[in-house]
């Protein structure tokens, strides 16, 4: 995607794609982690510049990214400008958290919690016949996940399953956003919504999540959401001042994945006009 890349996380996949682009011959310029205490010794092993406890102040460059600049930040927003020091590259990848694909389980109705070990909505009650495994329940290692399918199997055949797998924890950065006074601090990539329009709705009294989604239309674009939504979730709990669970989520409504409207229509119907010599 670059032949000079920063790459930026919050959580061990970011480790990953570093090391990734690596294998596929890109230069890695930097890697900055949101996070003091991130390991990352296969990177310094390789030669890579490792900055822990930084994040990205801002990027510049007219028709494409030409440079990140990277500053110490405490880890709930704010930067320290004054230490900052600006990077050359041509391409900056982020991998700081995930959001649950948990639309279908929201349609068949069931019921989520918020997890603080892997910063996530997990399934709290399923619907009768539904199970889920792996990640959308904060499972994240491999072999665990194997195992947490192999739980949800025996659940789905009647047999004794046994207890629910623990989450990951530092799956998901708890708040991966860095607040800039000047330049536009981007939520939403779909609808270029920025972290001030959130405080506009709430100052407006849209400060519930179904309201404020459809104020700011905050999860509205390609997406759906998954890119949005959770972080949108994460600026309003700041915002009331409330935790996460108490501001909840927003609604799935199907469909799961865009459905043509030809689709929707049923049979193809093609009308004909006959003249009266027929």
């Amino acid at each position: 995607p670059f032949p000079k890349a920063v790459v930026l996380g919050g959580n061990d996949q970011a480790r990953r794609v570093a090391l990734d682009l690596l294998a596929a011959g890109v230069e890695i310029a930097a890697y900055v982690d949101l996070r003091a205490d991130a390991d990352a010794s296969a990177l310094i092993a390789r030669g890579v510049p490792v900055h822990r406890g930084r994040c990205i102040v801002e990027a510049s460059g007219k028709q494409q990214v030409e440079g990140v600049r990277i500053a110490p930040w405490d880890g709930q927003g704010q930067a320290d400008p004054t230490s900052s020091e600006f990077i050359a590259c041509d391409g900056v990848a982020m991998s700081v958290g995930w959001a649950p694909a948990a639309a279908l389980l929201y349609q068949s109705g069931a019921k989520m919690r918020y997890d603080e070990g892997c910063q996530q909505f997990v399934p709290h009650k399923l619907a009768p016949g539904t199970f889920a495994a792996g990640r959308i329940n904060g499972v994240y290692g491999l072999q665990e996940a194997m195992q947490d399918g192999a739980r949800a199997a025996r659940q789905a055949l009647g047999i004794e399953a046994g207890e629910a797998l623990p989450t990951s924890a530092g799956a998901s950065h708890p708040w991966p956003m860095v607040e800039h006074a000047e330049n536009k601090n981007f939520i939403d990539f779909d609808e270029d919504l920025q972290l001030k329009d959130f405080a506009t709705a709430a100052q407006e009294g849209f400060d519930n999540i179904e309201l404020m989604k459809r104020f700011t239309t905050v999860g509205m674009g390609p997406s759906q959401g998954k890119h949005s939504n959770m972080n949108a979730i994460r600026v309003l709990s700041r915002l009331r001042g409330e935790p996460i669970p108490k501001v909840g989520s927003t609604t799935a409504r199907p469909f799961f994945h865009p459905v043509p409207i030809g689709h929707v229509a049923g049979r193809g119907f093609h009308p004909a006009r006959r003249p009266a010599l027929h």
